[in-house]
């Protein structure tokens, strides 16, 4: 009977603790998730109008046929302009600028989405029929497009950069406010000069204290860096990496990150004079 009474005690005790847990969480959780959602997605809006000369979007699609987060054709520079509805977009692909509507959405998460036709932002997503598309592509080739994106994953926000997911691509894509001595129109006319100057595809020299040599997939907008030892013919790779690229108006920018020979680095700086790349004190 004892043990009993024991048992009710405890039992009595662990109920009466149940009301405070419930109070306690009740207020850890004071705003709903559509309302701490709707708080980050005005935030992040605040970001977007707020940045004086805009943003600069390192924007990756796959390429047509390739499968989610390929990067096979590598990327692509948009300078994105915005208010409280609508985004003026200016890139390296076509002159001149084209406005259209934005949405700050929720859809499985904070969602940023380009949601009325932008004859700039649309290239890479709009696919082809039977009689082609207004940007001339057509065929089976182009039924899913560039699989390219309008709608974004927001995953990360700060003044300093905002980072994306492709709805459909799976492929990061980041933003970056432009300087206040760049405009928009600026950036994108400079990249596409360096797209229409570049053209070299092969380089050697040092990096890391070693030899390199690096190769460029002008195309597709891949880059092949190499370690290891010797030159041209008679060299011997050690170490080796892979990564897509776009084009900036001093150099390139890669996707993401890569280390190489113990240096992590995500750019390499173009002289347009003696047509070299180079990293710090590293010339090739």
């Amino acid at each position: 009977m004892k043990r009993f009474f024991t048992y009710l005690m405890a039992l009595a005790l662990v109920l009466a603790t149940l009301p405070s847990c419930v109070k306690d969480e009740a207020r850890i959780f004071e705003d709903s998730a559509s309302a701490r959602i709707a708080k980050y997605l005005g935030e992040v809006q605040k970001l977007l109008v707020d940045a004086p000369n805009g943003w600069v979007m390192y924007y990756y699609p796959n390429g047509p046929g390739e499968s989610r987060n390929t990067q096979q054709i590598g990327g692509f520079v948009y300078t994105l302009v915005f208010t409280d509805t609508e985004v003026t977009a200016w890139t390296e692909l076509f002159e001149g600028s084209s406005t259209s509507l934005y949405s700050m959405l929720t859809d499985d998460g904070p969602i940023l989405a380009f949601d009325s036709f932008n004859y700039n932002l649309y290239y890479f997503a709009t696919p082809a029929g039977s009689a082609g598309n207004i940007y001339g592509l057509k065929g089976d080739k182009y039924y899913k497009a560039h699989q390219g994106d309008i709608g974004f994953k927001i995953l990360s926000y700060s003044a300093d950069e905002i980072v994306l997911r492709g709805k459909r691509s799976g492929n990061y894509y980041k933003m970056y406010p432009l300087p206040a001595s760049t405009s928009p129109e600026e950036f994108a006319s400079k990249t596409a000069q360096m797209v229409e100057t570049f053209g070299v595809s092969t380089f050697e020299g040092k990096f890391a204290g070693k030899d390199a040599q690096f190769f460029v997939n002008l195309n597709n907008r891949q880059i092949e860096m190499n370690l290891g030892s010797g030159a041209g013919e008679n060299f011997q790779a050690e170490e080796t990496k892979t990564v897509a690229f776009a084009y900036i108006p001093d150099g390139i920018k890669f996707y993401n990150p890569v280390t190489l020979g113990g240096v992590e680095f995500d750019e390499l700086a173009w002289n347009f004079q003696n047509k070299t790349f180079s990293y710090g004190s590293d010339v090739l």
